[in-house]
């Protein structure tokens, strides 16, 4: 299957390009994408996407993602993470300073994301040029902090006070959302400092990291898990045996049983509603003749829905056939005509 579908887990310690290679090898395609990048020092989720099916990637993109996420407190890094250089001190918050910044940092916000990412100023990628000594500000952007709750803390008691040294949270977020700059404004909330020692992507939408291949290699996320795997990150030896990992006969087998097709119900939750193809015009479809509304069940009532509702961004549909329920490809809606977005043909 050359055009699918993949959930695969991403382990700690290398890129989330060079993960991919397991994928490229295991279904013998060149032409593979994910959804959303992965910090090297972070695991989880990834939602590759091959062949054709890389058309989809802005649609799953979209989608909201859960995360859980180790903090340190008492030094905040250059990166917001475990392989920065740290930048500042400050002493340990209290638990209940720590509990009331969660709850500060939900809902709509406006986030500063850190200078350590690829987002570009002015042509060039903001750690390119962070890396270069350049001072730099990156303009708050609105994010969504759909959840976010604690599962567990590392106190140290002083005088008869909680301090949080560590604490694992889990928060689900919108697009755009960075974890690490999430961390970073809940310790200063919370009168302290801090930076991610351990980052692991639960959930894309629907899709889950206990469904992916190579999740059953991964540890438990948990805070000594994070504080254990922090000191060998950037170890040749480590990082070796990652890699040799992506290409055991396992691995590879577990990509092909885990490549699949779109489906209905997700096509809905990627905001693509379904259209059935009768089976008489499939062979006009895959070979690109121009689509009139007999060729889905649905069309007449498409181009009504259309007429009266008249939406200012073209709606897309994802294609199913008739019969079987395979996934065809995507159409749009343009000036009341059906238009091909693209033909799966796998």
């Amino acid at each position: 299957m050359h055009s699918s579908i993949v959930l695969l887990a991403k382990p700690a310690g290398i890129t989330s390009f060079t993960s991919l290679f397991g994928v490229k090898r295991a279904l013998s395609t060149k032409k593979v994408g994910h959804t959303g990048t992965l910090d090297s020092f972070a695991d989880g989720l990834l939602v590759v996407l091959t062949g054709s099916m890389t058309r989809l990637v802005p649609h799953i993109t979209a989608l909201s993602k859960t995360y859980q996420a180790v903090i340190s407190f008492g030094e905040e890094t250059d990166t917001l993470e475990v392989t920065g250089q740290v930048v500042q001190t400050a002493p340990l918050p209290t638990k209940e300073a720590f509990l009331a910044a969660v709850e500060q940092w939900k809902g709509d916000i406006l986030q500063e994301p850190p200078v350590f990412s690829a987002l570009h100023v002015d042509g060039a990628r903001a750690s390119d040029l962070a890396r270069r000594g350049h001072d730099i500000t990156l303009e708050k952007r609105p994010v969504s902090i759909y959840e976010s709750k604690v599962l567990d803390m590392e106190l140290v008691t002083e005088n008869g006070v909680d301090y949080v040294r560590h604490a694992l949270l889990e928060s689900v977020v919108s697009k755009g959302t960075y974890i690490r700059a999430l961390a970073r404004d809940i310790a200063r909330s919370a009168g302290s400092c801090g930076h991610l020692i351990g980052l692991r992507r639960t959930g894309v939408g629907i899709f889950k990291l206990e469904h992916a291949a190579g999740y059953e290699s991964l540890p438990p996320m948990t805070i000594a898990h994070a504080l254990a795997q922090k000191d060998i990150l950037e170890d040749d030896p480590h990082i070796k045996q990652v890699m040799d990992s992506l290409f055991t006969p396992a691995a590879l087998q577990g990509i092909i049983d885990r490549a699949v097709s779109l489906d209905r119900e997700t096509a809905v939750l990627c905001g693509l509603p379904p259209v059935t193809l009768k089976n008489s015009f499939h062979e006009s479809y895959n070979n690109g003749i121009r689509i009139t509304p007999g060729f889905f069940l649905e069309g007449r009532q498409i181009l009504d829905q259309y007429r009266a509702a008249a939406p200012a961004e073209p709606p897309k549909y994802a294609v199913f056939l008739e019969d079987t329920d395979e996934f065809c490809g995507l159409v749009s809606v343009i000036n009341n005509h059906f238009k091909y977005e693209f033909v799966n043909k796998d």
